[in-house]
């Protein structure tokens, strides 16, 4: 292994399915997953598995989604599957093994995004202020009376829902408030402190 000390993980993308190849520090162990790549819930099971390491995933718009999430040092979009593929590397565990394994020995080059792929993050950035400013604008009022102590407890669950809608994409079918889970209580930014906050007034 490189000096990059980070455990790694490969991925594999095939008909908007992803497929997992997580190694230890010593780069054994496999371990796989697999989920849905264009869906909120599938990408965030994704981020949750690929967090902390060195990631090697192929071209496709959730790979650029996770080089804007946790930066080019960690994620490298590699651009040579399909030449792995005519090598007789098959599509599936086997490829996620296969760049999980590059990765860990080789180490991971820098991505340079395509044009294509620079205008689809700017698009999620652009996205996600636009929810950003959204949910300002509607939980204005209701963080007021909240503050000043009139929020009833409608207010206080229509705060939850909004939280929860801001997490995903318009259109993008979030999940029930019920079915949320709490954030990690390790996670410390404004918006799990604030859903924290609310799910005990509830």
């Amino acid at each position: 292994m490189s000096d990059n000390k980070k455990p790694v993980a490969g991925v594999d993308i095939v008909d908007r399915r992803y497929v997992v190849c997580l190694l230890n520090e010593e780069g054994k162990a496999p371990r796989y997953y697999s989920g849905r790549s264009d869906t909120p819930s599938g990408q965030e099971k994704f981020f949750s598995l690929i967090e902390g390491r060195t990631v090697v995933m192929p071209p496709d718009p959730l790979s650029t989604t996770a080089v804007h999430r946790f930066g080019e040092a960690a994620v490298s979009i590699d651009r040579g599957y399909e030449a792995y593929r005519i090598s007789g590397i098959k599509n599936g565990k086997r490829m996620a093994r296969f760049v999980a394994l590059l990765a860990f020995h080789q180490g991971v080059k820098n991505t340079a995004l395509t044009k294509k792929e620079q205008e689809e993050m700017f698009a999620k950035q652009q996205e996600e202020l636009d929810r950003l400013i959204e949910f300002t604008d509607s939980v204005g009022p209701l963080m007021e009376r909240l503050i000043n102590g009139n929020a009833t407890p409608s207010d206080v669950e229509e705060m939850i829902r909004l939280e929860v809608e801001s997490r995903y994409p318009k259109n993008g079918n979030p999940p029930l408030v019920e079915d949320i889970d709490l954030p990690d209580p390790k996670e410390d930014s404004f918006f799990a402190r604030l859903y924290r906050y609310l799910k005990a007034k509830t």
